[in-house]
């Protein structure tokens, strides 16, 4: 197998390759189409794993292919990070081919897409990520164009958006060339990347991470604007994690704030949107994809945070592939409810894939940088409850709102549902596989297949969902040991009980009127302490002197 400079050129190579024999189909030759692009993900596939067996080994696989202008080389690289992040873009394209309803230019489309996340993962210098980046950009536009017919004023402005901030990724690469003769990432000298390249550089991977925003929810059968999310992750988790590759140990203190207040604040805001939106699933679980895509966001200029942001990149690639399930939710029958009901919980972090991993890890990381991080942990933390809450509403209202059949189960999805539940109960086994090569095994320990550890924390997740599997089990039977039925959800009608919450307004009512005394009351006694610093002292010295001497 070719492991060379030739096999890595070949990744992006033959996927372009198919992609240009899949345009030139009839829109009516579906299954050649699908065809042609199993192939070439086949084959790019076969490479890559190839690579992947060298780099495994401890090989890194280079290959020059010219100089554009002198000094600015072509360079690709077959790295651990590169390699990997090849492998998930080459599964998340197989993927979608058990979607049967799409037609050859979307075929075309995907492969252009993931050739884009190819480019930019195996690039060697910042001027290939911004190449394959913006390759991602011209596939995701040429996708929307082919499901609709047409490229709609909300895809052109995203499409302005993310060129006008990867335009911030191009800067740095110039400069670094201008001042540093090369922006290899790993011939930069120490020091070289300050604040004023870093900053452009960190936007461009957040609002590529935040192209989720725009990209989910597809409403019409033959649409593929579900899968554009799934292409544009893989991409801005390369450009953040060369970021950190780049900066070095630590990242100047402008690019960590910046990151964590649009991580933060997007996570939040993702996660009220699908609290106000619960009863819709698309609105819902879109809102839910928006929260999840703040935490790589967040925590990408974080020290010791490498795991966390791995981990989160790797939840948010399974939990985009399996929106599908709720983006197609009207007609839907039993099976595609629950289903989609499972897409929504994984989405909203729930312990059915690497979602709770990454909360866990990621809040572990934020309290152990003390008290300078503790906006990031509460804002986090508000996040996390809040989405955990609303993705629990709204697979409750998509099982609840059951109909007749009428659209199929969407396979594309089942798989990434089957893939979350199981990286759900072996965590550590998954961050083997792909934490590991991504940031370096040091960044996270795995004692065992059900175990994840990293800096500040550790989730026995694999043990949690078995024993939470189990004991559904024995409710269930003795449930039906009893002749018991479980309860079903009920919308509407006399039967809907008002929730725990507003029932307690009428207590909260009858003691407002007493408790609002309270805090002048406490206002006042601090006022009075504040002239008498040695009192406070005093009284717990009295109180120590009567447990002591009784």
């Amino acid at each position: 197998m070719l492991t060379g400079a030739v096999g890595l050129a070949g990744i992006p190579g033959i996927l372009l390759v198919g992609a240009a024999w899949c345009y030139l189909l009839p829109g009516e030759r579906r299954q050649l189409g699908r065809l042609v692009a199993g192939l070439a993900l086949s084959a790019a596939a076969a490479l890559a794993v190839s690579l992947a067996v060298a780099v495994s080994r401890g090989a890194v696989v280079e290959g020059s292919f010219g100089e554009v202008v002198p000094g600015l080389g072509l360079l690709l690289r077959g790295d651990s990070l590169g390699v990997t992040v090849s492998l998930i873009a080459l599964l998340a394209g197989g993927l979608s081919l058990l979607e049967t309803r799409r037609r050859p230019r979307e075929e075309a489309a995907i492969l252009i897409c993931v050739a884009g996340s190819c480019v930019a993962a195996l690039g060697g210098n910042a001027v290939l990520l911004f190449g394959g980046a913006e390759m991602g950009n011209i596939g995701a536009l040429l996708l929307i164009a082919s499901g609709r017919g047409r490229v709609g004023r909300g895809a052109l402005l995203a499409f302005v958006i993310e060129h006008g901030a990867l335009l911030g990724l191009l800067l740095p690469a110039a400069w670094l060339q201008a001042i540093s003769g090369t922006s290899d990432f790993t011939a930069l000298p120490a020091g070289v990347l300050s604040w004023p390249l870093a900053l452009p550089w960190a936007v461009a991977g957040a609002v590529r991470m935040l192209a989720l925003a725009i990209a989910p929810g597809a409403r019409e059968p033959r649409t593929s604007r579900a899968w554009v999310a799934a292409a544009a992750v893989p991409t801005a988790a390369v450009i953040l994690l060369r970021l950190r590759e780049a900066e070095g140990i630590a990242a100047p203190a402008a690019v960590t704030v910046a990151l964590a207040v649009i991580g933060g604040a997007t996570a939040i805001w993702g996660a009220h949107l699908a609290w106000r939106w619960a009863g819709d699933p698309r609105l819902a679980g879109r809102g839910l994809l928006i929260s999840a895509a703040g935490w790589p966001v967040a925590l990408a200029g974080v020290a010791n945070a490498d795991a966390a942001v791995a981990v989160a990149f790797v939840a948010l690639e399974i939990a985009v592939l399996a929106a599908p399930a709720w983006g197609l939710i009207a007609g839907a029958g039993r099976w595609g409810r629950i289903l989609a009901a499972l897409a929504l919980l994984i989405a909203g972090g729930l312990p059915l894939g690497l979602g709770t991993s990454a909360t866990i890890l990621g809040l572990g990381v934020a309290a152990s940088q003390g008290r300078v991080a503790v906006p990031l942990l509460v804002a986090l933390g508000w996040a996390a409850v809040v989405a955990t809450a609303a993705s629990l509403r709204a697979a409750r209202a998509v099982v609840a709102g059951g109909g007749p059949r009428e659209q199929p189960v969407r396979l594309d999805a089942l798989a990434a549902v089957v893939l979350s539940l199981v990286a759900a109960v072996a965590p550590g086994g998954a961050a083997v596989l792909t934490v590991g090569p991504l940031v370096g095994g040091a960044a996270v320990d795995s004692p065992d297949a059900g175990t994840i550890r990293g800096p500040g924390a550790t989730w026995p997740g694999g043990y949690i969902v078995v024993a939470a599997l189990l004991l559904a089990l024995a409710v269930m039977s003795v449930a039906l040991l009893l002749d018991r039925r479980l309860p079903r959800a009920t919308i509407g009608g006399s039967m809907l009980r008002p929730s725990p919450w507003v029932r307690g307004l009428g207590v909260r009512r009858r003691l407002g009127t007493g408790l609002r005394v309270v805090p002048g009351w406490i206002e006042r006694i601090d006022e009075w302490l504040i002239p008498q610093p040695q009192f406070g002292f005093a009284l717990v010295g009295a109180f120590a002197a009567l447990f002591l001497l009784r």
